[in-house]
Parts: structure tokens; C-alpha cells; sequence
């Protein structure tokens, strides 16, 4: 969803959805979602040369990087250039869309920011419009990180979920949705449910 970063406040201030989301949702979907508006944490993909790839969340003092049977809560340090995080013996140094991770003992992989790519709309059993709901995020302009910030949903707001884009980001794709009467905007299904319906590339069917 690009390489910004929504600051958010430390996870002992946010409310506590965190235990019920925490059974519903992956850590990185539950950083992501959880809280009010000022919680608004996006996920990046990072794909690295050992052919591991790691999902990022930046909070505002600490980056959380999840890959598989693996979690590392990293700090910001400084830097002569680029961004630097590190933590347990682990670094990671962003420049742009690349980075370096080093790991104790003086190994290091390369990685690669992940981008979007393209799948064919859903199919007939995820029939679009259909109503559902956000677990909080932000809401674009266009089906990608880098349109624009149009609004912010609190997490449990209902939305209608109108048309599937077929652009993908983190094994979920960019729906175009209405909320809050007939705004219009675009959500990542990584953050959204159906109602009654499942809806290929969302996250799954409202509770």
C-alpha cells in the first residue's frame, strides 16, 4: 500500500480491541487495524535474497518485522544515509525500495520492497456490492499506497464494499468502497470483511 509511514501511538495507549483482534487477525494485521484513527499503521512487504520476505510495521519508535516462525521488534538509530533499525543483534537498513538486514555474526541478505501486481477481479461467489466492514485503516483516492489519503476508518465502521480492482499488495487486493454515506474511496481487503459472503481477496467473512 510505497513507503509511507503513519505514525501511531505506543500499543499501551491504543484501546484494548487488541485481545479479540489478536484471535482473528495476523500481528501484522492487528498492528495495522488496531485502535482509532491516530493508530493508522500500514504494512510493507519486504522480499529478501535467502527467500525469506518479511511483513514491516512501522510504529512510531520501532519497526516490527514478521517473517516465517520469526518476529523482530527493531529501534530507530541513526544513519549516515537512508533509515537504520536495529535490535537483538539484528540491523536493518533501508535506502529507498532496498535494504540490508544484518544478523548477529556478520550475515547479511539484501531485500526488495514488494510492489502490487495484477489478478483477475472476483468471480461469482464474491458478488460485488456487498456490505461489510473495516477493521480501521486509511482510505485512498486510487488502489495503491501511493494515492492519495482521503479519510480513515475506525475499526468496526461499516462500509459497502463495491468493486474488486485487481490490483494486489500483500496476498489481498485494493477494493473501491463507500463509507460514511455515499463517500467513495479505496481500501486494502487485507483490512476489510464481508458480509454473509466470502469475497476473494478480502480478508475473510464478518463475524
Amino acid at each position: 500500500m510505497g513507503s509511507e509511514r503513519v505514525p501511531v501511538p505506543p500499543l499501551m495507549e491504543m484501546p484494548d480491541p487488541m485481545p479479540r483482534l489478536s484471535r482473528l487477525l495476523p500481528l501484522s494485521l492487528v498492528l495495522a487495524a488496531a485502535g482509532a484513527p491516530a493508530a493508522l499503521a500500514e504494512a510493507d512487504l519486504w522480499s529478501c535474497s535467502d527467500g525469506r520476505s518479511y511483513t514491516a510495521i512501522y510504529d512510531n519508535d520501532r519497526l516490527v518485522l514478521s517473517g516465517k516462525g520469526v518476529t523482530y521488534t527493531l529501534l530507530p538509530r541513526r544513519a549516515a544515509s537512508g533509515v537504520l533499525y536495529a535490535g537483538g543483534g539484528i540491523r536493518f537498513h533501508e535506502k529507498g525500495a532496498n535494504a540490508v538486514m544484518s544478523f548477529p555474526g556478520g550475515g547479511q541478505v539484501t531485500c526488495t520492497r514488494g510492489g502490487t501486481s495484477k489478478s483477475p477481479p472476483s468471480g461469482p461467489d464474491g458478488a460485488l456490492p456487498v456490505a461489510g466492514q473495516s477493521y480501521g485503516g486509511i482510505v485512498r483516492s486510487g488502489p495503491s499506497r501511493s494515492s492519495a489519503r482521503i479519510g480513515a476508518l475506525r475499526e468496526g465502521e461499516p462500509v459497502t464494499i463495491l468493486a474488486d480492482t485487481g490490483v494486489v499488495w500483500n496476498n489481498y487486493r485494493w477494493f473501491r468502497i463507500r463509507f460514511r454515506g455515499n463517500r467513495t474511496g479505496f481500501q486494502w481487503g487485507g483490512i476489510l470483511c464481508a458480509r454473509r459472503t466470502l469475497v476473494p481477496g478480502i480478508y475473510k467473512v464478518c463475524e
